[in-house]
């Protein structure tokens, strides 16, 4: 199953991890809704396809403050925005 992540040059370490991780989690425990979610968050999505390039996206990230403060930015960027990668 990592050659499937590997051959998409996913980062090795962070592949074994989530593969151990995995393994300590139980199908029943897996297929329940996260109780962590928050349904009323405003929070902006920023859903990406995985590319080792995209990791310059980290930069929006560390520049939230200048976002949050900015007045055509900050109604916008009321928290961080939450980057996925699909």
């Amino acid at each position: 199953m990592c050659k499937f992540f590997y051959d998409r040059q996913y980062p090795p370490g962070i592949t074994r991890y989530v593969l151990r991780h995995t393994k300590t989690v139980s199908t029943q425990k897996a297929l329940q809704p996260s109780s962590s979610r928050d349904s009323d968050s405003d929070r902006i999505s920023l859903v990406l396809t995985f590319h080792p390039t995209n990791a310059a996206i980290n930069s929006i990230k560390k520049n939230y403050k200048i976002l949050s403060q900015h007045s055509s930015t900050k109604e916008i960027f009321k928290e961080p925005p939450l980057t996925s990668y699909r």
